[in-house]
């Protein structure tokens, strides 16, 4: 319904703002995980609400040294404002609740963290993808081989975002954050804000059943 009142177009935009390169088709059905996009852009994308809205464009180069020494940044991608920094800081304030008390929950580590789950139909792809204040990382697990259903992986029955994925997660940010301090993140402003939608979302007709009356042949 949320999507219906925002429209699909409004989605994919904001996606494509926050750091996702992928084609979207403009469907209500994108909001359910239902195209494929790669581990880089879907960390991109969690990384600027990590800054509080800020997107940098992916890239492996800090910076480039001469033979003589002279140091050139201008190889790193310009930061953009892509979403405002109180609705940025909103997600985060919501994305925390996923490790301290939702699906996410066996991701918590020492650090401020903020994260969500992710699970495609039949089990065929899992996720985590979380962050602090200073790392951004997401967690993919399924099969390169194709749409695979994930059961009795490592031990795990039927894998959803918040086993192996998270487990995943967990064991990377211990090691990736152990040298870094624990920074909260800033709380958001709730001024003006609701927690429902300005009006009730139109919900499209179903389609109409077929007749149980017998076809003439």
């Amino acid at each position: 319904q949320l999507i219906v009142e925002l429209g699909p177009d409004s989605v994919a935009d904001m996606a494509h703002r926050l750091g996702i390169r992928s084609r979207l088709p403009e469907v209500c059905a994108i909001t359910l995980g239902s195209v494929a996009v790669n581990p880089l852009e879907m960390t991109n994308a969690y990384a600027t609400l990590a800054d509080r809205g800020i997107r940098f464009r992916a890239t492996p180069l800090l910076q480039v040294r001469s033979a003589g020494g002279r140091i050139d940044e201008g190889i790193v991608p310009k930061p953009r404002r892509a979403v405002e920094e109180n609705v940025a800081d909103l997600v985060t304030y919501t994305l925390q609740d996923v490790l301290d008390s939702g699906t996410g929950a066996s991701a918590q580590i020492e650090w401020p963290a903020a994260g969500k789950t992710g699970t495609a139909q039949d089990n065929v792809d899992a996720w985590f993808c979380g962050y602090t204040v200073q790392i951004a990382a997401c967690v993919w697990v399924g099969y390169p081989q194709g749409q695979i259903p994930l059961e009795n992986v490592e031990g795990v029955p039927l894998v959803f975002g918040g086993t192996i994925p998270a487990a995943i997660w967990h064991d990377f940010m211990e090691v990736a954050m152990a040298n870094e301090e624990p920074i909260a993140f800033p709380t958001p402003s709730f001024a003006g804000l609701t927690v429902t939608p300005s009006a009730g979302a139109p919900i499209p007709a179903p389609s109409p059943s077929p007749s149980d009356s017998p076809s003439p042949e």
